[in-house]
């Protein structure tokens, strides 16, 4: 029942509110229009709140130069154009990251001085000294880095959440091989829902699984 108005609601414009109402009074004959009408009201707010959980994704890939696809975007393309266009926040993890993606880096650093919130989780791996080198002093860039631990191993997650509304989640690294030469598969993904995966760092943060660097 509930699943059939669902469906007659999203598709209001198609079936109708008439059609909703006499869906509703097969199921509930003694209720009067204005409690059907309430009903509706809930199961329309319902939807919305669905809606914002929705989550979109287009195809984001690093392939050969001669690979072409009007339907699938290349990684270093997405990186840029996301970093360029976040007004608020970036969260940006890196497992291996070389001197390649320096531009990226200073890309970063521009926001930053703009006002963007930059977080940076960096493997336990990676040389820290490096990433310091590059990035500029600046209160609104935070670089994190894994504690060793017995418990758990490596941050191998490669992501990149731009704004809490748009994330990067792909098989790249932060380097040439990762974002020009390899053959590596993502997904740019849209949506609030994409929120959660902040969440989930700011809980590891919080948890000690993480110390700031800077």
């Amino acid at each position: 029942m509930a699943e059939e108005l669902n469906s007659f609601i999203r598709n209001e414009d198609i079936y109708g509110e008439d059609a909703i109402i006499k869906e509703l009074k097969k199921t509930f004959p003694n209720l009067d229009i204005n409690d059907l009408n309430n009903i509706i009201a809930l199961i329309k707010l319902q939807n919305k709140t669905f809606e914002k959980e929705v989550i979109s994704a287009e195809l984001v890939a690093t392939v050969p130069a001669l690979i072409h696809s009007k339907k699938t975007r290349r990684t270093i393309g997405v990186l840029r154009e996301y970093i360029h266009a976040s007004k608020h926040t970036i969260l940006i993890t890196g497992y291996t990251i070389s001197e390649f993606v320096k531009d990226l880096i200073q890309l970063l650093n521009k926001k930053a001085s703009e006002g963007v919130i930059i977080k940076f989780f960096l493997d336990k791996h990676v040389d820290e000294n490096f990433i310091k080198s590059i990035v500029e002093i600046n209160k609104n860039f935070k670089i994190y880095k894994l504690v060793n631990s017995k418990v758990y191993s490596n941050l191998h997650a490669k992501i990149a959440v731009f704004d809490n509304k748009h994330a990067l989640i792909s098989s790249s690294n932060l380097s040439y091989n990762g974002i020009i030469n390899n053959i590596e598969i993502g997904s740019i993904l849209h949506g609030e829902g994409v929120r959660e995966l902040e969440t989930l760092f700011e809980v590891m943060l919080e948890r000690k699984f993480f110390k700031k660097l800077n």
